[in-house]
C-alpha cells in the first residue's frame, strides 16, 4: 500500500517552502476554533487574529494554558481522551472548567506575574505561571473521571509563556 503525495505536501518534504506561483481554491472555512487549554474542549469563535504565539480572540488565546502533572510534564488527551470533555470558559479575570457530574473549577488568571514555574512540553522545558492545584482530585484521579485505585496526580493549570 503506497502513500500518495502531491503539491505542497510533497514539496514540503523536499524542502521547497516557497510560495506557489498560482493558487487553486480547494475549500472554505466553515468554523473556527480556539483551544484555550491544551487537550481540553474547543471554543468556537467567529473570527480571530493571528499573533506570533497563535490565534487570539479577546481573552481567548490558543493553548495559552495547559495541564501538567506533579512533575511539571504536560498532560494531554492522547493519554486521557476524556480531557476533551472538559469545557473551558475564559473571562477577563477567570478561567472556569466544567466537566459532566463534577463541580466547576474556577481559577483566577494570573496577570503581570513573572513566569517562574518550570514545566515540560514534548521534552522541551518552558516557563509558566503556576495557577495552583486546580484539578478534580479523587473524582478525576490520574485523568480518569470515574476514579481509580492509583493515587491522584497533582495536576496544575499553567499559563503557557511563549
Amino acid at each position: 500500500m503506497g502513500i500518495e503525495m502531491t503539491g505542497l505536501s510533497l514539496a514540503a518534504l523536499r524542502g521547497d517552502l516557497s510560495m506557489p506561483s498560482t493558487w487553486q481554491e480547494v475549500g472554505e472555512v466553515a468554523k473556527l476554533f480556539i483551544y484555550p487549554i491544551k487537550s481540553l474542549a474547543n471554543v468556537q469563535v467567529e473570527q480571530f487574529t493571528v499573533k506570533p504565539y497563535g490565534a487570539q480572540r479577546n481573552q481567548l488565546i490558543d493553548r495559552q494554558f495547559m495541564v501538567v502533572d506533579k512533575k511539571g510534564k504536560m498532560v494531554t488527551a492522547r493519554r486521557y481522551p476524556h480531557m476533551n470533555m472538559v469545557v473551558p470558559m475564559v473571562t477577563e479575570a477567570q478561567l472556569v472548567l466544567t466537566y459532566p457530574g463534577m463541580d466547576d473549577i474556577k481559577v483566577d488568571i494570573p496577570r503581570n506575574e513573572a513566569a517562574g514555574a518550570t514545566c515540560e512540553v514534548w521534552g522541551e522545558e518552558c516557563l509558566g505561571v503556576d495557577s495552583g492545584d486546580r484539578w478534580w482530585g479523587s473524582g478525576f484521579r490520574d485523568g480518569n473521571p470515574a476514579g481509580s485505585s492509583r493515587e491522584a496526580s497533582r495536576s496544575l493549570v499553567f499559563t503557557n509563556q511563549r
